[in-house]
């Protein structure tokens, strides 16, 4: 059996920890070690974490230089000794049967990342909706339009692959979507078409989504950096990614609950490429984050 290393970044949420950690426990395969960076917790989750690390064999990283999720991440890929290594963060939760359907992807040497459906569960205004696997295989080409993958809760890396690229922690934002990218450029993609991982969206919850600034300097140094690849697509192509990348920022205002950032950039969307989803979101965006929220399940 494949060994597989968990890594669970943390910084005072002690309380969701718990749930987060009891979704791990909770997993029908059982050949796991467990990572927590603890990002210098000053509520208790330090204690809690010495305790629980006696009783079930955590290990557990203190990071006193907080230089954000992607440095965190990368200690636990640099700590980790299984075959495999998985993400979670410490708000979100795995359903049971997550990791052992996810290992099985990896008896192919050419896959190099695995990811599964997720179910988006907004708890403010009681909306849950799915997002399923659409992109499989050689994917580089039709992730460089659009991050299919999503968020790093899903995804299950060879360890040896995790180690070679890891996240770039330069980046302010989009340091998934990134190392995404560099995968698929040298490795198969393979998704589990079935949801298995609880993404939550709570209000007063810090995280770098907030900020749409970082993720609109995180997209010029991706352009950058794939540069040739881009320049290398189609004009109708290149457009296609513009607009989706536009999207994407309205998307993090939505997040945020900032809709007039929202708006702007859903109307951006649509100006750069005539679609529907762009100018449905723009239009619903005026009846506010529920409206949007809504929409987005019933598209899915």
């Amino acid at each position: 059996m494949k060994k597989i290393s968990v890594v669970i970044p943390t910084r005072n949420r002690k309380d969701l920890l718990k749930n987060a950690l009891q979704s791990v426990y909770n997993q029908t395969y059982k050949n796991i070690e467990i990572i927590v960076i603890d990002e210098k917790s000053d509520d208790g989750t330090a204690d809690f974490l010495r305790e629980e690390s006696v009783e079930k064999h955590l290990v557990v990283i203190r990071n006193e230089n907080l230089k954000g999720a992607g440095h965190a991440r990368n200690l636990g890929i640099q700590r980790s000794t299984g075959d495999v290594v998985a993400f979670l963060d410490d708000d979100d939760e795995w359903l049971p049967t997550k990791l052992e359907k996810q290992v099985t992807c990896f008896t192919d040497p050419e896959v190099g990342l695995s990811y599964t459906g997720a179910w988006l569960i907004n708890t403010d205004h009681k909306v849950k909706y799915e997002v399923l696997p659409t992109i499989d295989g050689w994917a580089f080409k039709d992730l460089l339009i659009e991050n299919k993958i999503g968020t790093t809760n899903t995804v299950m890396l060879r360890t040896d692959v995790a180690k070679q690229l890891l996240f770039d922690e330069t980046l302010p934002g989009r340091q998934d979507y990134d190392l995404w990218l560099r995968v698929a450029k040298r490795y198969k993609i393979k998704g589990i078409n079935e949801c298995l991982v609880n993404v939550y969206g709570r209000k007063g919850l810090k995280r770098i989504t907030s900020d749409v600034r970082n993720y609109e300097t995180a997209i010029e140094i991706i352009n950058e950096k794939f540069k040739s690849d881009i320049d290398s697509m189609d004009s109708n192509r290149r457009i296609f990614r513009e607009s989706e990348q536009l999207f994407f920022l309205g998307a993090q205002g939505l997040k945020a609950n900032n809709i007039e950032i929202a708006r702007k950039y859903f109307l951006k969307s649509f100006m750069k490429k005539k679609r529907i989803k762009s100018l449905a979101s723009y239009i619903v965006s005026f009846f506010g984050q529920k409206a949007l929220l809504n929409l987005r399940r019933l598209k899915k």
